[in-house]
């Protein structure tokens, strides 16, 4: 019985570094939906989770990953890869962190 091969990509990111970034860096790494909400705690999870999914898919790029919310308001990833995976985002004063498990069958 095969089980797949699961891969975990953690991250952890000061949230200071997303408050003045430039609308130039932020095209290179959030999708136009990602950037309704610029505030830097919120881009600074959205990052995290996105480079966790690099992390699992180490030839991907920024723009693979897209972060998005179901209507539960639970992050989710819309990906061109074949993901079936689950991503939690939490924040704590300073920091936002991000956990991204696939399953690879």
């Amino acid at each position: 019985m095969n089980r797949g091969i699961m891969k975990v990509g953690t991250d952890i990111v000061r949230v200071s570094r997303f408050k003045e970034i430039d609308d130039f860096a932020l095209r290179k790494i959030f999708h136009v939906s990602e950037l309704k909400n610029k505030d830097s705690l919120h881009l600074a999870g959205m990052f995290a989770a996105k480079e966790c999914c690099r992390k699992i898919f180490p030839k991907s790029n920024w723009l693979d990953f897209e972060i998005s919310k179901d209507k539960n308001g639970k992050p989710v990833i819309c990906t061109k890869h074949c993901f079936q995976g689950d991503v939690s985002i939490s924040h704590d004063g300073e920091y936002a962190i991000a956990v991204v498990i696939n399953m690879l069958t």
